[in-house]
């Protein structure tokens, strides 16, 4: 869904679709889940949880996380791009940011990868930080605006 409309989804992306709701399903049934060789065992996780938050007059954050559990969050991914490559990329600073705007203490962050091509999964560790936060805020200062002006001139605001 974009902008509260239906779109159509490539078939890689029915896939990675297909592949996030079979793996909430495996750990709401059984509070652990296998990617591949990754083995991973929950406490009280939250899957597929949506938050919003005020950040100021014009702006609302929004954000998905694919699993919450405790102090850890977990973001499955899949394609050709690596979860190293995903680590280095802005959504998870941005996660941290609204983590921290909703004053839930999430210490990291785990990227999960699954390769459909290789059958092979891999993992990347990402220590949260006062400088990933800022990364975070930064997004949110630089892009909000922008992005609140472009939404507006459409007419959608």
């Amino acid at each position: 869904m974009y902008l509260h409309k239906e779109v159509e989804h490539t078939p890689q992306q029915n896939l990675g679709i297909s592949f996030h709701k079979s793996v909430e399903k495996k750990i709401l049934e059984t509070n652990k889940v296998d990617i591949g060789n990754t083995k991973l065992i929950f406490n009280k996780p939250e899957c597929e949880k949506k938050v919003y938050v005020p950040y100021n007059e014009l702006i609302t954050l929004s954000a998905v996380f694919d699993c919450l559990d405790g102090d850890t969050l977990y973001e499955w991914k899949t394609g050709a791009t690596s979860a190293f490559e995903y680590a280095n990329k802005l959504q998870i600073p941005f996660y941290f940011f609204v983590l921290k705007q909703l004053s839930l203490p999430v210490k990291r962050a785990f990227l999960v990868h699954w390769d459909f091509d290789t059958k092979k999964s891999s993992f990347v560790h990402v220590v949260n930080s006062k400088k990933k936060i800022a990364d975070g805020e930064n997004l949110v200062q630089t892009l909000g605006p922008e992005i609140y002006e472009h939404f507006n001139n459409l007419g959608i605001l």
